[in-house]
């Protein structure tokens, strides 16, 4: 979600090859995308690790729609 493409036609797209997966969610921070936009913080760190504008989240904690998205 943080990197703007398109997380399930990827999954389509690399299926066959798919071995192991490891499932993250992502909150976006709407007013810290507004403030620092995409490029992030450059004076100090909400968190420890992202631009500040998003975080990770365990699954269904985030923006992702878990419930039919992953079928692949």
């Amino acid at each position: 979600m943080r990197l703007q493409i398109d997380h399930v036609r990827l999954l389509h797209e690399f299926a066959d090859r798919l071995r192991h997966v490891h499932l993250k969610d992502t909150e976006i921070i709407t007013e810290k995308l507004y403030e620092s936009g995409i490029l992030g913080e450059s004076y100090e760190r909400t968190f420890g690790f992202g631009e500040g504008w998003w975080r990770y989240t365990i699954p269904g904690e985030g923006v992702v729609d878990w419930r039919d998205r992953f079928i692949v």
